[in-house]
């Protein structure tokens, strides 16, 4: 999972999160939706360094698709945007939802 939290390299870079940290995910009106997530291992990188691996577990297939997606999410001009290939958090995580004990 890709996140970008508006890295800079002026600022420390300090996950939010931290590996073993369960987090309750909620839609975008803030609705939880029934799934956690117990983060597994934290990694900061260039968002250009994405690979196709990365692109599928994202779950698109190309790392074009992967910028695209990132463009509807970001835009195409902000600190976040493509161009600026800006420092993400990069999260592996087991997924729990609320069908299991």
């Amino acid at each position: 999972m890709w996140l970008n939290y508006g890295l800079s390299l002026q600022e420390p870079l300090s996950s939010p999160y931290s590996v073993g940290d369960i987090v309750s995910l909620s839609d975008p009106q803030g609705v939880p939706s029934g799934i956690s997530i117990e983060i597994t291992s934290i990694d900061v990188q260039r968002l250009f360094w994405i690979d196709t691996d990365d692109a599928i577990r994202e779950g698109v297939q190309t790392v074009d698709e992967f910028i695209e997606l990132w463009g509807t999410i970001y835009g195409p001009r902000n600190e976040f945007a493509w161009n600026n290939n800006p420092w993400v958090f990069v999260y592996g995580f087991y997924v729990y939802t609320g069908e299991q004990s």
